[in-house]
This record gives structure tokens, sequence and C-alpha cells, in this order.
């Protein structure tokens, strides 16, 4: 879908209203488009990662913490585990 970054963009800035599942299914659909499109979700992931983390629900904090740290992975490992995960 070509407007995936932009429609997930809106959803991404009412993140904090959001429930736990919704706000968890927003930070993994975001690190998937991520993995497809980077330049354009870039700024998407980090607005996304950002309010995870300040999230008082451990799940969301802990697995934005999860997906910031993996970062520093290689990109291709990150990638094969996502993909065994989801």
């Amino acid at each position: 879908m070509q407007d995936a970054p932009y429609l997930l963009e809106a959803c991404a800035q009412g993140f904090t209203n959001e429930e736990d599942q919704v706000q968890l299914a927003l930070l993994s659909a975001a690190m998937k488009l991520f993995f497809k499109r980077p330049p354009e979700c870039q700024q998407l992931l980090g607005v996304t990662l950002a309010a995870a983390s300040a999230e008082s629900s451990q799940d969301v904090h802990d697995r934005a913490l999860l997906y910031y740290r993996s970062a520093f992975v290689t990109v291709g490992m990150l990638v094969y585990v996502f993909a065994l995960w989801y």
C-alpha cells in the first residue's frame, strides 16, 4: 500500500490515547514498514518508539525498548528475527 507510512503517521499522533493492544499493533506496524521503506518511515518509527518508551504500560514500554535496542544489531538479522515473531 503506497500510503501506509502516511496513514500510520496520523495514527501515531494519537498513540498515547490508544489502548495497549492498539499501541503494540502500531509499534509492530511501524517496525515492519520501516524494513520495507526505511527512508519514508524513519521519522514514523522514531516518533512511535519515543511515545511507546514513555508509556506506563510495561508491555508497550518493554517492546519499544526491545525494538530500539535491536536496531544496533545488523539489519539482516533483525529482519530475520522479526519475521519469526510475526
